[in-house]
Order: C-alpha cells, then structure tokens, then sequence
C-alpha cells in the first residue's frame, strides 16, 4: 500500500502554559495520500492554521508523531531525517548540500511555539520596570499577520529566547547556516524610540551567537546597513534589491569582501548582466513563493542551475 505523504498521530499543541494555556490542536489523526486534495473547514481559531504550520514543520507541536512522505520527522522531539535525505540526494548527484535554517529575530509573533518565552520576558520587563503596561512588542509589522516589532533595546531579555531558537530550532536538527529576519526594526515605526546604533547591537549579538553555535549566518534584508554589519555576516540574502537601487550597497561590501550574494526580485526582472557580472545570485520569483506545480509559480535564475562559470 502506497505511504501516506503527510501523516499524523495524536498530535497537539499547546500555546503558553498554566492559567494562559490554549490548546490550539487537540490529539489529532490525519493521513492524506498522494493525489488526495484536502480542504480545512472551520470557524476561526478552530486550529486549520495550527494544523498547516505544523505539516509545513514551521511550528513544533506539544505532543505526538508526524511523518512526511514516509519519514518521521517528529516524535516527541524534532528528527533529523529531513536534512539526512536531502544531503543523501547530493552527495549521489555530485552536489554539497547546505541547508539554512530561518527564524524571526525582530518580531513577536503569536501563532510561534515559544511564545510563552516571550509572554515571561514582558513580565520580567514590566516587574524591573514597574510600569504593568511596559511592552517587548510593540506596532505591528504591517503586511503580516499577528506579528509584532519587539523591542530590539532589551537585548537581555530577548537573548535567551533567540538562543533557544537558534541552539533548538537550528543546531539540533543538524542545519548549517541561519538567516535570521526582520532584523532591521528601528525604521519600520516598531513603537519604540530604538536607535540605529542600538538595532545594530542587537543584529550583531544574534550573528555572534550564531557563529558561537557553529552555524554560518547571512544578513536578511537590512541591505542600507551593509557596510556596518557585513563583517559580522558571511552572507547575504536581499529582496528586491534591483527594484529599490540597493545592489550596489552589497557589491561595495559583500561581493568586494569574497562572500556571497542572493538577491530575489517579485515585481520586476533582476539585471542580470549586472548581477553576473558582479558575481551575485540572482531570480525572479512569485511573490508567494509557491511549489513549481502551482499555476502561480514562477523561478528566473540569471544563473542556469548547476552553472559552474559566471
């Protein structure tokens, strides 16, 4: 009998703990087989978006086994099976397999599996502050669902929470690198007064535990601060760094340092005989980055896949 491609046993998950828990997903049994299209139907906050970020492995369930295409990739705690095939796959096609492994760094987000460490941390804020109303997140990150700008100044508070996520969520499922995002916050009307010498403390504190983990760690966006914060970073990941003017910004640091460049562009072509030219990897994609089986999908590679020569 065919293996099922998603498959799930009594799985759960609960956000925060004690009198604040909610039990977003209670022990649940689904099995979905190749060809099958499953639709979820349910009034808000019913767990459908619960469910999908657990099969999409972007949120850790409480208990339970989940499996995909017929590998266990959770059983009471993360598995590494995932990256083991996917380095399997290249080394039996001459190819090295580097697998990045993404996290929010600037935001809180409510529907993450830590956000009880987040929740602690405002009440530590607000007990050493004495202000009951003293926040760690402030405005919200216009464009994204229940994401919320944190208050990058409290490097303190938010150190642990990132050093679980980079040591749990990265090391311990065997990644090689981290690209941690929404790091450039003090511009982005986040709801507090932070200063631009103040966010790049905290974008530095997060590369240096990165590298402290073994872990290589690009630079996500943040592009303007390029030349503060490139040599903290070993890599750099832009989006739409044609259709802003700000490809030169890496060039003059990156590129000129012997590192490397990706840029993604989703409203116009990059130009690749620029990007070439300067040794920068550079596409065209649809915005929601869907599978190449979707109508929608769309990947336009200045440099041919498995390109040796620029």
């Amino acid at each position: 009998m065919t293996a099922p491609l998603v498959e799930l046993q009594g799985v759960a998950k609960t956000y925060g703990s004690g009198d604040a828990a909610v039990q977003a997903l209670r022990d649940t049994d689904l099995r979905v087989y190749p060809g099958e299209v499953v639709g979820l139907l349910g009034p808000s906050g019913s767990g459908k978006t619960t469910l999908l970020n657990l099969v999409g492995c972007i949120v850790e369930p409480t208990r339970g086994r989940m499996a995909l295409d017929g590998e266990t990739v959770f059983d009471g705690r993360w598995l590494r099976a995932d990256l083991r095939r996917l380095r399997k796959w290249g080394a039996a096609h001459g190819k090295q397999v580097i697998a990045i492994c993404y996290i929010d760094v600037g935001v809180y987000e409510g529907y993450r599996g830590d956000t009880h460490r987040f929740a602690k941390a405002q009440r530590k804020l607000r007990a050493r502050t004495g202000n009951p109303h003293a926040r760690l997140w402030g405005n919200k990150d216009v464009g994204w669902d229940d994401s919320w700008w944190l208050d990058v100044r409290q490097r303190d508070l938010l150190r642990p929470i990132m050093k679980h996520r980079i040591k749990d969520w990265c090391v311990r499922k065997g990644f090689d690198a981290v690209e941690p995002d929404e790091t450039e916050v003090w511009d982005n009307n986040p709801g507090f007064p932070i200063s631009k010498k103040q966010n790049h403390r905290y974008t530095r504190m997060i590369a240096r535990m990165a590298h402290r983990y073994g872990l290589s760690v690009g630079l996500k966006g943040n592009t303007g601060e390029a030349k503060a914060l490139e040599p903290y970073h070993d890599w750099a990941l832009a989006e739409e760094c044609f259709q802003y003017d700000e490809c030169g910004k890496l060039v003059r640091t990156f590129v000129r340092a012997g590192k490397a460049v990706f840029d993604v562009e989703y409203a116009r072509d990059p130009d690749c005989r620029y990007a070439n030219r300067n040794r920068m990897n550079a596409v065209r994609r649809d915005l929601d980055l869907v599978g190449p089986h979707h109508r929608g999908y769309r990947y336009q590679p200045c440099r041919p896949d498995g390109a040796r020569t620029w």
